[in-house]
């Protein structure tokens, strides 16, 4: 099998990128697999997958950077997670591919030589990549939990609707849902009451209701 490198080819502009993501994963032929490294495609295809009505069911498998935007509506048996991903991809079922590049933007592969690299690349990730977590909390959205991980490590609204391609409003929509579903009386007791309900993985040394956990809580609502 002789690969012809002329096949493959470079995409630089925005849109271009944003027409060959939407054909993949909305077109005809959506049955599709995704690597999801923190990079510019991997929030383009995100974006995409966030936004369409239906697509996200389709996918085959996501290969997801640990951190990386989660509102997906793919089943959690399809996902999994990586502590980072070397790049992202979306593989299409029409014997084409997207893989990111940094000095190019991206290039749409359609070599079969090539094509077959990246399916091996992708198994090896899916293989040694964890399982979703599942959300068992009643009414907890995977955007939900998302929102809820980056709260806890301190973003702001702002910074989490730039991550997620998200407007702030959504945001803060989402945080007072989140208030809601665990009783939190405030933002800052939104993360404690996430760790006592078990949507926080909970850090090492500390129990429920860890003693310092909720000082520092105190501490900074103190503060305000």
């Amino acid at each position: 099998m002789r690969s012809n490198f002329s096949k493959d080819r470079s995409v630089t502009t925005t849109a271009e990128l944003h027409r060959l993501i939407r054909r993949l994963v909305r077109g005809e032929h959506r049955a599709y697999r995704v690597v999801l490294a923190d990079d510019p495609l991997g929030r383009l295809i995100t974006g995409h997958l966030v936004r369409a009505a239906d697509a996200p069911h389709h996918a085959a498998g996501v290969v997801q950077a640990q951190g990386e935007p989660a509102d997906l509506r793919v089943p959690a048996s399809r996902v999994r997670l990586l502590a980072s991903a070397p790049v992202s991809m979306l593989l299409g079922a029409a014997e084409v591919a997207v893989v990111g590049v940094a000095d190019a933007g991206a290039v749409v592969v359609t070599d079969e030589l090539h094509l077959s690299s990246l399916d091996l690349l992708f198994d090896l990730l899916w293989t040694v990549a964890a399982p979703a977590r599942q959300t068992h909390a009643a009414g907890l959205t995977h955007r939900g939990a998302t929102i809820l991980g980056l709260l806890a490590e301190g973003l702001t609204d702002a910074a989490i609707a730039a991550r997620l391609n998200l407007g702030e409003r959504t945001v803060r929509r989402e945080v007072n849902t989140l208030m809601k579903l665990s009783r939190a009386a405030s933002r800052f007791q939104l993360a404690l009451c996430a760790q006592q309900l078990g949507w926080l993985p909970r850090p090492a040394g500390e129990t429920n209701g860890s003693t310092s956990n909720k000082a520092r809580i105190d501490a900074r609502e103190s503060e305000i």
